[in-house]
């Protein structure tokens, strides 16, 4: 039985580069022989890395999306919107970033920017045990936005004539990229301005950017203002209806406490 190979080790010096000898050396993917950096039957890199370093990178890769959609995509996003739009919904799907990718990135930078800052969106509650049953549910905020916006695009077929409704989702997702872009830098600008941000306007101006979106679609005033509020309106039920369950947990925590001592109370320990 072969030994496995796990690293490129050298063979041989059988190739000679101007009557200096070169190691030979096997491929870690294909096990095939080669004396460039890069291996000439499957193309892989011949000089590993850790597996922490290769993790890291791929992982750097997948987010930001080094082939250049990443930068094409945020660039349509502010430029022309309504093309990116139209040729991602007309199957030209590899020229941008997956929009639910983008939007959940986007989210998790967003809400390690509010930790940071020490933002307190809880402070009209007492509650500690609420307070870290709504953090726990923020956290989740990008997963919120997703099925709020699928639940917008199955409501909207009215204000999108002639789409479907995963043609609608993507619009409203790309919407919510835009806004988060918008957002992340509007919530530095409170900052250093001294502003309440779980109150400020400028997490309105955020908000309401993603009409830029829609109006790249449809310019129409009205229609844009009627897919806002129902979005808004969509997401906020949805939170408030994780919220008002979080309450209700802790209510009913609460009233069902004492039935904790109950197996104690029909089982008591004798005194002796």
């Amino acid at each position: 039985m072969s030994k496995q190979v796990l690293i490129a080790e050298p063979l041989e010096n059988a190739v000679s580069d101007g009557g200096k000898p070169q190691p030979l050396r096997l491929c870690v993917s294909c096990q095939a022989p080669v004396t460039t950096p890069f291996c000439g039957h499957c193309g892989r890199k011949v000089q590993q890395h850790s597996v922490m370093f290769d993790t890291a990178v791929h992982t750097v890769q997948i987010l930001m999306n080094i082939d250049g959609r990443w930068r094409r995509t945020l660039r349509d996003l502010f430029i022309r919107p309504g093309q990116l739009l139209q040729l991602y919904l007309n199957g030209q799907r590899h020229l941008y970033a997956n929009p639910v990718l983008m939007l959940l990135v986007l989210s998790s930078l967003t809400l390690a920017l509010t930790e940071f800052l020490k933002v307190d969106y809880y402070q009209y509650s007492s509650d500690e045990r609420l307070v870290e049953l709504i953090q726990s549910i923020t956290m989740f905020s990008g997963y919120i936005s997703v099925v709020s916006n699928l639940i917008t695009a199955m409501l909207s077929r009215a204000l999108f004539p002639g789409t479907l409704w995963s043609e609608r989702f993507v619009i409203l997702t790309y919407a919510s990229v835009f806004s988060g872009l918008i957002s992340f830098p509007l919530l530095l600008v409170a900052y250093l301005l001294g502003h309440d941000l779980s109150n400020s306007y400028l997490s309105w101006v955020g908000l309401l950017s993603a009409c830029w979106i829609y109006w790249s679609l449809q310019p129409s005033v009205k229609r844009v203002i009627q897919i806002f509020v129902l979005n808004f309106v969509v997401f906020m039920l949805f939170f408030t209806l994780l919220g008002i369950g979080a309450g209700i947990y802790v209510v009913a925590e609460d009233l069902l406490a004492p039935l904790q001592h109950l197996p104690q109370l029909l089982n008591p320990e004798p005194l002796y």
